[in-house]
């Protein structure tokens, strides 16, 4: 792009953004107030209306508005739809000044409202508002049925508004009345009740965090997102039909007396929301109960989901996670099992004692996901005792994980977890300081370690191919030696006339020197022997510049399912840990050093 065509662009812009200002948004402006200017009632705010009455040949409905919610006025007083209110105040507020007749023809033609339908009119509003009272009168429907005819009192004109104004007035009180089951959005409450024959449940918000609690039958955790699932799905529900008494059964065998189940919503031990439901509806097209709320005397044709809905177990609404904690707030993890360690936060580090070695960031990330994850499959056993222990294999546990936030201090624990041991194939677990014991996968917990090696760091070498002084390559009774004498060249054995690629071998060994180990195995002579290793391959690592720095002896065994290929290593503690590293990183180790082409293959 040249500064020609870029001026250009510029100038193009400025132009088009003094278009908007100086033309476009005056214009706009200039018709919207033409607009208002030109409506019937051009100073009428729909949110300064606060009563509303609607007078038809079937009748008349007054609604009022009380802090921001429409009621309509009848014994006893029952909420209307929100919405329909609303939208009837925002199409009156638009209906334009455009009179079907002059002045002068309505002078000349006395009968013209009657010749409209608006003397006497099919349909009288009437709204209250801070300003004055409005009445509006709709008549009959033009000859293509897209607008009705209308006057509003005080003002001259017989007027052409659109249809919809009168298609959107119901035919009945009915009608008007609020068909939300559970109006959620007005409810301010922090308590849930579900009764029924088989028992009752009850949950609490806390007010603090928001999270959902259980209180019956029992103090427990509950899963706030299941909770709010629930409730979502039960304010969607719509009321059916509203159901007259003089044409419904008696209580008694509409199920209402008592109830098959009840919903109560209260703020504190104020109630503030409360609904009984009860048996089939036998004539509805589709799966309907009765219902009724309490002060109102007709019955509901409710949805068959809502009782779907709330019968739910309790146990559903239960937090299946068996521990919470803030994960920030972790100093210690003390492990009680096979073998018993800590894990603490040190230095801005995670170490790993008695052992006193670095443990891995990325396996006690793991390991804190994996508990924060942890799900009950079902409960076990409610309340249990100390002598119940023994039966799920708590007494003692066989493994307990305990979380701190203060490293040594046994009181000032954030979670605890006890586990048994594996029982005709399954695991039980329990939380210190809850009543129930709680059936487990097998399979998640042995996502858990059960020895400190398996949250050592990971990286147990590091060094850089410049280090290494010299290469020794053993197996099946063969030995070779390389010299490194400087970057990039390397000394074959004497008398050996094979060629080494040094940049390739240099190489190698740079990855050899900054891998990390893929998985821990096991520890021990044992466990590497059961995975090949002492049959393998051996690659021992001398170090330039440091003599006391021991030599690094690398065993390997057979390859892993994963890609990777089983090693160990002899510790300077004389411990042996067995892991699993990058297949590609022995491979290119054992090609480039040339002893590929003197050994036999390394084991499969």
């Amino acid at each position: 792009m040249n500064w020609r065509t870029t001026l250009w662009l510029i100038g193009s812009a400025l132009v088009a953004t003094l278009f908007v200002i100086v033309v476009e948004r005056p214009a706009r402006l200039s018709r919207d107030h033409a607009m208002a200017a030109h409506r019937v009632l051009p100073e009428f705010q729909p949110a300064s209306a606060f009563a509303l009455q609607v007078q038809t040949t079937n009748g008349t409905v007054r609604l009022t508005r009380t802090n921001g919610l429409w009621e309509i006025q009848d014994t006893p007083r029952r909420v209307a739809q929100q919405a329909l209110a609303e939208e009837l105040l925002r199409r009156l507020s638009q209906v334009q000044d455009r009179s079907i007749l002059s002045t002068s023809e309505l002078r000349s033609r006395p009968q013209a409202a009657a010749d409209f339908g608006l003397n006497p009119p099919n349909t009288t509003v009437t709204f209250e508002t801070t300003t004055g009272r409005i009445e509006l009168l709709l008549g009959l429907r033009s000859l293509n049925g897209s607008q009705v005819y209308c006057q509003i009192t005080g003002i001259p004109g017989i007027f052409a508004a659109e249809s919809e104004l009168l298609d959107h007035l119901p035919r009945s009180a009915e009608g008007w009345r609020d068909t939300t089951l559970l109006p959620l959005d007005r409810l301010n409450f922090d308590r849930l009740r579900v009764v029924s024959p088989g028992g009752a449940f009850a949950l609490y918000r806390n007010a603090t965090n928001g999270l959902w609690q259980m209180v019956e039958p029992r103090p427990a955790r509950a899963d706030s997102v299941r909770v709010g699932v629930l409730l979502r799905q039960l304010g969607l529900l719509q009321v059916a039909r509203f159901l007259s008494t003089t044409t419904t059964p008696p209580a008694e065998v509409a199920g209402l007396r008592p109830p098959q189940l009840h919903l109560t919503l209260s703020r504190g031990s104020n109630e503030v929301y409360s609904i009984a439901l009860g048996a089939a509806l036998t004539n509805a097209t589709a799966p309907s109960i009765y219902a009724q709320r309490p002060g109102e005397p007709d019955l509901l044709a409710v949805p068959a989901e809502a009782q779907d809905l709330l019968r739910v177990s309790y146990k559903d609404l239960l937090d299946r996670r068996l521990v919470r904690f803030d994960r920030s707030a972790v100093r210690e993890v003390g492990f009680t099992g096979p073998e018993s360690f800590q894990l603490t936060w040190k230095n801005d580090a995670w170490q790993l004692s008695p052992a006193n070695v670095r443990a891995d960031n990325q396996l006690v990330e793991r390991l804190f996901n994996h508990l924060a994850m942890l799900e009950m499959i079902d409960i076990a056993k409610e309340v249990v005792t100390d002598l119940d222990l023994a039966t799920y294999g708590l007494a003692p546990p066989a493994v307990r994980i305990a979380l701190r936030t203060q490293p040594g201090d046994t009181h000032s624990f954030l979670a605890q977890l006890e586990t048994g041991a594996l029982r005709d194939n399954r695991n039980f677990a329990r939380v210190p300081g809850e009543q129930p014991v709680y059936l487990v996968n097998p399979g998640d917990l042995d996502e858990f370690p059960k020895h400190a090696w398996e949250l050592r760091d990971r990286s147990l070498w590091h060094f850089d191919s410049t280090q290494v002084a010299s290469l020794t390559a053993r197996h099946d009774g063969l030995e070779w030696t390389l010299r490194h004498q400087g970057t990039n060249d390397w000394a074959v054995p004497p008398g050996v006339r094979n060629e080494i690629n040094s940049f390739a071998l240099d190489e190698a060994l740079h990855r050899l020197g900054n891998t990390r180990i893929i998985a821990w195995r096991g520890l021990g002579a044992a466990r590497a022997a059961g995975l090949g290793v002492g049959k393998g391959p051996e690659i021992t690592l001398e170090f330039r510049g440091q003599p006391t720095e021991p030599p690094l002896k690398l065993r390997f065994g057979k390859p892993a399912p994963g890609g990777g290929r089983y090693a160990s290593i002899t510790l300077t503690d004389g411990s042996e840990p067995v892991f699993e590293l990058q297949a590609s990183v022995f491979d290119d180790v054992w090609r480039d050093s040339g002893m590929a082409a003197q050994a036999p293959a390394a084991p499969q």
